[in-house]
């Protein structure tokens, strides 16, 4: 497969399910941005479709999904195998561990040399699969030419777990694309009928999967604690999952329902990001938040916890405030001192984009990425 540096080459990014998450976002501005003229991208999902297939069909781009989870192991590593082959790819490009364990023996069985792994979170929370995996993942990420973090945060944590192939780790950071989150106009009108607002009322929003991770209990608590201090504000919260009934209860029983408004899974993020005042991400674990680009991006000022890179996008003090995880009463005193202050939420949003601007998005998370297909 060897193919000299002028030659159009394949690349294969792997993903575990055509869902949409922020690993998945990201491989869509892959999708979107490579260099036509140097790379041909093919998208590969190990499990699942999902919203995310259809999104990067938008840019002319293959896709192929295997079903892993319906197929003996051993044939879908001969089945994987023979696609690579039949596809001619010559770079493989893994995105989180699970996907790479595959990925990375599938191209070492078919003879591609160019292996490429991007880490977009921790190891700790794959402990849970046990011991084992965690060597089997250690030792498969020696066989990578280069292990990709979303952050310094990610990388300096996976590189002290990864007893091989410390030299191997770098860090790009995410990126997106700031435009799409800049809504000319909105009618906030409509949203604030949508969702049974008083109208006029700031709203505090929260974006993301509705799990323990991202901590929205203490996004719920800091609510309370609000509520008895501002009366003209309510508490958006954008998306879904395994804990939105528990979160529902939280609400009702902090007697707060009226004020806090499940909005479900949405496909008009940018509207809502500019429907908001604040943006808040209450995580107790993270990679690089996409989440906290898109309202960067939006010129939202940002309150959020200091976990994952979360702190190496948000400048505390210049762009947002960065507060401890699990830590209600913190989240809620800045984020009151941010709904009295107009002039200060507006300077964090105006210098927020400006960074991401300068620092975050896909057209230069692709070309430092492709440098590194090069080496």
């Amino acid at each position: 497969m060897g193919k000299n540096k002028l030659s159009k080459r394949k690349v294969l990014h792997g993903v575990y399910s055509f869902k949409m998450g922020g690993a998945e976002k990201i491989v869509s501005y892959y999708a979107r941005y490579h260099d036509r003229s140097r790379f041909e991208p093919i998208i590969c999902s190990l499990t699942s479709g999902g919203e995310l297939e259809e999104e990067i069909k938008k840019f002319n781009v293959k896709t192929f999904m295997f079903n892993k989870q319906k197929i003996f192991p051993l044939l879908f590593l001969i089945k994987l195998i023979k696609f690579i082959k039949r596809e001619k790819i010559d770079i493989i490009h893994s995105h989180n561990f699970v996907v790479n364990n595959w990925f990375i023996v599938a191209a070492l069985l078919s003879g591609v040399k160019n292996r490429i792994r991007t880490d977009h979170t921790v190891q700790n929370q794959f402990y849970k699969k046990g011991l084992l995996f965690s060597v089997i993942s250690n030792i498969l990420g020696l066989l990578n030419k280069k292990i990709i973090s979303v952050c310094e945060r990610v990388r300096v944590s996976n590189q002290k777990k990864g007893i091989f192939g410390r030299g191997r780790y770098i860090t790009i950071y995410n990126g997106i694309d700031p435009d799409l989150y800049l809504a000319k106009e909105i009618n906030k009108g409509r949203f604030y009928k949508e969702f049974f607002i008083e109208e006029g009322s700031k709203i505090v929003g929260n974006v993301g999967n509705l799990t323990l991770q991202k901590g929205q209990r203490y996004f719920i608590e800091a609510a309370k604690i609000l509520s008895d201090q501002y009366k003209d504000v309510a508490f958006l919260i954008v998306g879904n999952g395994p804990l939105r009934n528990e979160l529902e209860n939280l609400a009702k029983k902090l007697e707060i329902k009226e004020k806090v408004i499940f909005s479900g899974v949405r496909t008009d993020i940018p509207e809502l990001l500019q429907f908001m005042d604040i943006f808040v991400l209450s995580s107790l674990r993270e990679g690089f938040s996409i989440a906290i680009l898109e309202a960067m991006a939006a010129k939202k000022s940002c309150v959020v916890t200091d976990a994952g890179g979360n702190s190496e996008v948000v400048e505390d003090g210049v762009t947002g405030f960065i507060v401890p995880p699990n830590d209600p009463i913190q989240l809620a005193d800045k984020i009151l001192t941010l709904l009295k202050d107009d002039n200060l939420r507006n300077s964090f949003g105006e210098k927020g984009r400006k960074r991401v601007l300068e620092n975050y998005t896909a057209e230069r998370m692709v070309k430092e990425t492709e440098r590194i297909y090069e080496l």
